[in-house]
């Protein structure tokens, strides 16, 4: 798989590329988190509940 997006000099052409780089990223880590599925869950809420008690009201 590449992100291979053609870059001008136009300022913005850059941001393209990157956003193409986190999409993979996204998806990457989304197959990696299905195919361990359920010995994840467990982790996922240790992590919510520490996130959730450091949240500013």
């Amino acid at each position: 798989m590449t992100a291979d997006h053609p870059e001008g000099y136009d300022k913005y052409s850059p941001m393209v590329s990157r956003l193409l780089h986190l999409l993979i990223i996204d998806i990457l880590a989304t197959t990696v988190a299905l195919r361990i599925g359920e010995a994840l869950q467990p982790a996922l809420r240790d992590m919510k509940k520490n996130l959730s008690s450091k949240r500013y009201t």
